[in-house]
């Protein structure tokens, strides 16, 4: 059993003392992939990662936040989700009219259902009720998600 011992203590010896020298490597010696990785941010020029910090920032109401990371997102990478997602943010934050904008791209992207309803929803918060009903007509019409 103290032969056991001894070699599991060896080895996480051994594989402490291997982190710790790969930490205390130049950065020139490192790959350059992690070199990139630790000169940007967290996030960087990822325009998934970006989307998903921006719905984590929805989810908590912070829709300014929001946003900002969706609109990042799409500057790097053109997404209808990413769009329906920007529109619920607008659209959260009060702005109506944005949303709208952001609706209708997702529809012009990928014509889900969901996308309609969110708009029709939205129109019925400006009091256009003929453009609401006509947005759940065309929801009817497709898969329900």
């Amino acid at each position: 059993m103290k032969k056991y011992l001894f070699f599991l203590a060896a080895f996480c010896f051994l594989c402490l003392g291997c982190q710790k020298s790969e930490d205390k490597q130049p950065a020139e010696s490192k790959p350059a992939q992690q070199q990139q990785v630790s000169a940007k941010d967290e996030i960087g020029d990822d325009p998934y990662a970006l989307h998903q910090r921006g719905k984590k920032k929805l989810e908590s109401n912070d829709f300014t936040g929001a946003i900002e990371d969706m609109t990042k997102s799409l500057k790097l990478q053109e997404n209808n989700f990413v769009r329906g997602d920007l529109g619920r943010a607008k659209e959260s934050d009060g702005d109506f009219e944005g949303a709208i904008a952001e609706y209708t791209k997702a529809i012009e992207q990928n014509k889900r259902s969901v996308y309609y309803e969110w708009r029709s929803r939205t129109y019925l918060k400006l009091g256009k009720k003929d453009e609401a009903k006509k947005d759940m007509e065309e929801a009817a019409k497709l898969p329900k998600e």
